[in-house]
């Protein structure tokens, strides 16, 4: 039992989640775009690969206090955010806790999912930051992003709005597996809580997606394979979010 919990704790950090997420906002915002980009995908999905093996036999209770420090201390901080790589930091760690949730229902398939769009959606969103600014970027700089190139702008919207769940993105069908998994098992009370602040969620991402619409002189100069990455990625979670069951069964024989 010891042993578990202190791989808990380690994998913990790793993934971002409360009472373990303390390094997470001041790295996003202080390294380069794409190393961030990185370390939000690739890292997370490798980590919660690993936590999958540990956890998945039976999740320890100590789990559910994760889940929910992790989607209250991710989306209530995240309110207050002026800089986009900062706020993407604290969404993080809320999506870190659904996707424990996931996990601690033992529905593998809805992990999976979600762990796939929440990729997706992220990655985009700091495809999209890394061609405003190598470094860090305030909400007021993606500002009239959408009128100097509309494709880097409409990609940042959509990315935003699969990562707040809504229809018809593949985020809002990671999140609705999530949920319901929750209720088929009697977790009714991360459910409330879960669903609660993923509407909370939607003022921040809503600053962040529709900034780009708004008057300004945003500062970008995108490469074409920038956009062409952009322009993939938006399609996918565009793809998932009308035909979910492209992918459904592959995850499903996965767990």
């Amino acid at each position: 039992a010891l042993a578990l919990g202190l791989l808990l704790v380690g994998l913990g950090f790793k993934v971002a989640l409360a009472p373990f997420h303390f390094w997470t906002p001041d790295v996003y915002q202080g390294s380069p775009t794409p190393v961030v980009l990185f370390m939000a995908t690739g890292v997370k999905a490798a980590a919660f690969a690993a936590l999958l093996r540990v956890v998945a036999p039976g999740a320890p209770e100590a789990l559910s206090l994760l889940i929910a420090l992790s989607v209250l201390i991710g989306n209530l901080a995240a309110l207050t955010q002026k800089e986009a790589k900062r706020l993407l930091a604290y969404s993080s760690i809320a999506h870190a806790g659904y996707m424990a949730l996931a996990l601690y229902t033992g529905n593998l398939e809805a992990l999976g999912f979600y762990l796939l769009t929440y990729v997706l959606a992220t990655g985009l969103a700091f495809a999209v930051l890394s061609e405003v600014s190598p470094d860090r970027v305030p909400l007021e700089r993606l500002k009239g992003l959408f009128h100097r190139d509309p494709l880097l702008g409409l990609a940042l919207f959509v990315a935003a709005l699969s990562l707040l769940g809504l229809p018809p993105l593949g985020g809002f069908w990671g999140k609705y597996l999530v949920f319901t998994e929750a209720a088929k098992v009697g977790q009714w009370g991360l459910l409330i809580l879960a669903l609660l602040t993923s509407v909370v969620s939607a003022y921040y991402y809503l600053s962040l997606g529709l900034a780009v619409f708004q008057k300004g002189e945003a500062a970008a100069a995108p490469r074409p394979l920038a956009r062409g990455v952009a322009l993939l990625a938006a399609l996918a979670l565009l793809l998932l979010g009308f035909l979910p069951g492209i992918v459904l069964p592959a995850l499903a024989q996965g767990g």
